[in-house]
């Protein structure tokens, strides 16, 4: 049976105050942001107590303002041994090169949120760098985010926690309903939203039409290029 994916976007970043902060190289959260984590600590906590379900891993993009929210939301669980780790991937970080979209070197994120609670086996040397598959062109997201859908799906554990950033999530669900700021894809994996998450974010219980969410693929994706999210080029940076 394929696991349940719990797709988590971070808490309000520092960057999320205004554009002027886009310029701020990979932030942090905002004070609002850390109470935000702490509401959903309580979240998690719930769901696992009325559902019976159990998180078995929590996988985090590994920039900062997502690395403090997955650490903030399950502190409960890491605390109580419950959870080993919040393991950093780099797979699942956000979209553009904007200084507030790129990442910190290996070194400087261990350094800050140390080894106890955090693995970084799969945060490879250079992950920061926006170069070849961390390239922000629309075929180059597109296949990370097909990685990454066939590697949650040979996990072994029931529910998987998986904290993101919002363009990517929409490439990571191919659901493009609510992007209105920032596939047709042929592979074995697809992420199914469940209903009861899509009444809880206040859209209708049926979900667009394969031909509908094309179309609101191809609206998204045009603004995003417009506004230098991503790059027009397909090709790889060499």
């Amino acid at each position: 049976m394929p696991p349940t994916i719990h797709l988590i976007r971070h808490a309000e970043g520092t960057h999320n105050l205004s554009f002027e902060n886009h310029i701020l190289h990979d932030p942090g959260l905002t004070d609002r942001g850390k109470e935000q984590a702490q509401e959903l600590a309580a979240r998690i906590a719930k769901l696992q107590a009325d559902t019976s379900r159990t998180i078995g891993l929590v996988m985090a993009s590994a920039l900062r303002r997502t690395l403090m929210t997955a650490l903030i939301a399950f502190e409960p669980q890491l605390s109580r041994k419950q959870l080993g780790v919040i393991c950093a991937w780099p797979d699942v970080q956000e979209v553009s090169d904007l200084p507030c979209d790129s990442g910190s070197p290996l070194a400087s994120i261990r350094e800050e949120f140390g080894t106890e609670s955090v693995n970084y086996a799969l945060v490879e040397s250079g992950w920061e760098l926006k170069e070849e598959k961390y390239i922000n062109t629309e075929i180059a997201v597109a296949a990370r985010a097909q990685a990454a859908r066939q590697w949650l799906a040979k996990q072994p554990h029931k529910d998987i926690a998986v904290i993101s950033h919002g363009c990517f999530l929409h490439f990571l669900t191919e659901d493009w309903e609510g992007s209105d700021s920032p596939q047709d894809q042929d592979d074995a994996c697809s992420l199914i939203e469940t209903q009861e998450s899509r009444e809880r974010r206040g859209f209708s219980a049926i979900r667009s039409s394969h031909e509908e969410q094309k179309l609101l693929r191809i609206a998204t994706l045009g603004v995003w290029k417009e506004w230098e999210i991503l790059k027009e080029t397909n090709k790889f940076n060499k």
